[in-house]
């Protein structure tokens, strides 16, 4: 987990991910900004540096779930590629599965 906080050391955004070495998967879980930080690059600092910490411990790939109205274009313009889709798992939303190939130093 890696927190985003202000100057009051109040959490405005973070993420959560977990490895699994053994087969080099980076599993980003839950990535949130604040709105009112949002478009501010934020976002974007919070998943590299989870992907470098993934690269450190020998990840190859980072995979997500997202829904269809959250962070797609976000999610593409860093690099991830849809690769499944559960229709209406959740109620009448999609899932969308995405994956990225992480690039070793």
């Amino acid at each position: 987990m890696i927190c985003l906080k202000n100057e009051n050391q109040k959490v405005e955004g973070g993420i959560i991910a977990w490895m699994r070495p053994g087969i080099g998967l980076l599993c980003i879980d839950t990535l949130w900004v604040a709105e009112h930080l949002r478009h501010q690059d934020y976002g974007t600092k919070l998943l590299l540096a989870a992907e470098a910490e993934g690269i450190k411990q020998g990840c190859t790939h980072s995979q997500l779930e997202t829904l269809p109205f959250q962070a797609v274009e976000f999610y593409k313009k860093l690099g991830y590629v849809q690769i499944g889709k559960v229709e209406k798992l959740y109620g009448g939303h999609d899932a969308l599965y995405m994956r990225k190939k992480l690039s070793q130093p």
